[in-house]
C-alpha cells in the first residue's frame, strides 16, 4: 500500500510539473506568435514605402519617355545610306505630303 501511495504521489507531481511546463509551452508559443506578426508587421511598413516610391518614380519616367516621344517621326520603309542628312531627307519628306516649307522649322532641330 506505502509503494502505491508512493507512485500516486509521484504521478501526481509529475501531472504538476507537465502541467506547468505545458502552460510554459503554450505561453511561449502565443508570445511567438505575437513576436512573428509584430515583425511581419513592422516589414510590411518597411517594404511598403520604397515600393510606393519606386512607383512613383517608374510612372514619372513612363510620363518623361512619353513627352521626349510626342515630338518623334518613324520612317520605316527608307533605307539607311552612309552618310545620309536627315535634314535633307526630312525636306523630301515634307515636300511629298505637301508640308509647308521646313528650311527654318523645328522640325530640323
Amino acid at each position: 500500500m506505502s509503494e502505491l501511495a508512493a507512485i500516486t504521489r509521484y504521478q501526481a507531481e509529475s501531472t504538476i510539473s507537465m502541467n506547468f511546463y505545458g502552460g510554459k509551452i503554450h505561453d511561449f508559443e502565443n508570445k511567438l506568435k505575437n513576436i512573428d506578426l509584430l515583425d511581419v508587421k513592422e516589414l510590411d511598413l518597411e517594404v511598403e514605402t520604397p515600393k510606393k516610391k519606386n512607383a512613383k518614380i517608374m510612372d514619372d519616367m513612363n510620363a518623361l519617355q512619353q513627352q521626349m516621344k510626342m515630338n518623334d517621326i518613324d520612317l520605316i520603309g527608307i533605307p539607311e545610306k552612309r552618310n545620309e542628312n536627315i535634314c535633307d531627307i526630312m525636306k523630301d519628306l515634307a515636300t511629298a505630303i505637301n508640308y509647308p516649307s521646313i528650311e527654318n522649322s523645328a522640325l530640323l532641330l
